[in-house]
């Protein structure tokens, strides 16, 4: 009866619990969620910023236009394409930081992309009849991953 029991165990794998794989289920629902609202946060931060950047940038333009007047009120031709080059080479730069913002925004997140590998991973590995190979596999996958993580 003692060898049955072992022998029994091993032939059905070893599975977790079943309110513990329900509680797993719901970790993930509820980690989905909550990154899926700060990626749609960091988008409408990104879009703002990018609001703001473009008022402030007609603001200067007014302020440069009205600066370049005359007596009469009239500017030259190249002093308008002047300033209009200058608004273009701004806007060009703020483009450029919002996209630098929009990588930052990426790595900081990539973390969770990184944990969701090793939670998904040990999810496999609870399931029942895994084989050592699976075992090998899901431990390789995990060590690739922390050596990813320390680059």
């Amino acid at each position: 009866m003692s060898v049955l029991l072992p022998v029994a165990l091993f032939s059905f794998g070893c599975q977790a619990p079943q309110p513990v794989i329900e509680a797993d289920d719901l970790a993930t629902q509820i980690e989905d969620e909550y990154v899926a609202a700060v990626q749609t946060r960091l988008a409408q931060w990104r879009k703002e910023l990018s609001h703001s950047w473009e008022k402030e940038l007609g603001y200067i333009l007014q302020r440069e236009l009205y600066a370049k007047a005359d007596a009469n009120g009239s500017i030259s031709v190249e002093e308008v394409l002047s300033v209009l080059a200058l608004q273009a080479e701004a806007r060009r730069k703020n483009l450029q930081r919002l996209d630098l913002e929009g990588e930052a925004d990426h790595v900081a997140t990539s973390g969770w992309r990184e944990s969701r590998r090793i939670r998904e991973a040990i999810r496999r590995w609870l399931r029942a009849g895994m084989s050592k190979e699976d075992r090998d596999k899901i431990y390789q996958e995990v060590i690739g991953v922390a050596n990813e993580r320390s680059k």
